[in-house]
């Protein structure tokens, strides 16, 4: 007798389930980089970057140069030679632990420590220093419809960005500020209303304007100064 077929077939059913193999496997999530995210140093004085201000004019240079000093001086090894040494070595041994270089000394000051405003170098068109010294100097003024307005002269000598002054100015007096130009083409902050005894002791308290370099222009068309 021949032998009956069987009536469960024997094919294989796939598997629901597929099994990966080792060559398979999800990957791995990478390890994180401690250099990353990047932080971008930018210049409080005119916002660009370190690398970016040999684009810069002479004067705009000088206002910046004591913070690039501090706080960047690898990007400029002829003008910071001791500077950029150190900066350089402190870079190198960061990049060998795998850590980011920590904020520069500029970055840590104490809040509690004051501020003192310094003047910047200021040189003449031939390239040689002003024996001019730096001052401020508050006037009044008159514009459309006799509105007394307050002029404050001499705040970019010092290192001061005029945008931040009349953003200060508006907000400390409630009150309207600009930048604009005076006559003799220079740019000045125009506060409106009579502040000049204000603004002086906004200088000094704010940005550490040195009380002795704060001027008025007095009713007698005098230049006097604002802290006798």
């Amino acid at each position: 007798m021949s032998a009956q077929p069987s009536s469960s077939t024997d094919v294989a059913t796939p598997s629901t389930a597929t099994e990966l193999s080792p060559q398979e496997e999800l990957p791995q999530k990478p390890e994180r980089d401690p250099r990353y995210p990047l932080s971008v140093l930018y210049c409080p004085v005119c916002t660009f970057p370190p690398e970016l201000h040999e684009y810069h004019s002479r004067t705009h240079f000088e206002k910046c140069k004591e913070w690039l000093r501090k706080n960047a001086p690898q990007h400029f090894p002829d003008l910071f030679p001791d500077e950029c040494a150190a900066r350089l070595e402190a870079l190198r041994l960061a990049e060998e632990q795998g850590v980011s270089l920590p904020p520069t000394t500029s970055d840590q000051q104490d809040n509690n420590q004051p501020k003192v405003a310094v003047p910047i170098e200021q040189k003449t068109s031939g390239g040689k220093k002003k024996k001019t010294p730096a001052h401020i100097v508050l006037a009044l003024g008159q514009r459309k419809g006799k509105k007394q307005v307050t002029i404050v002269y001499g705040l970019d000598l010092f290192g001061i960005k005029l945008k931040d002054a009349a953003k200060a100015a508006k907000r400390k007096f409630a009150t309207g500020s600009s930048i604009t130009i005076s006559p003799d083409n220079r740019d000045v902050i125009e506060i409106q209303g009579s502040r000049q005894q204000d603004f002086a002791q906004l200088a000094h308290s704010e940005w550490g304007v040195p009380k002795d370099v704060i001027f008025i222009v007095n009713a007698q068309k005098k230049k006097v100064k604002a802290f006798p």
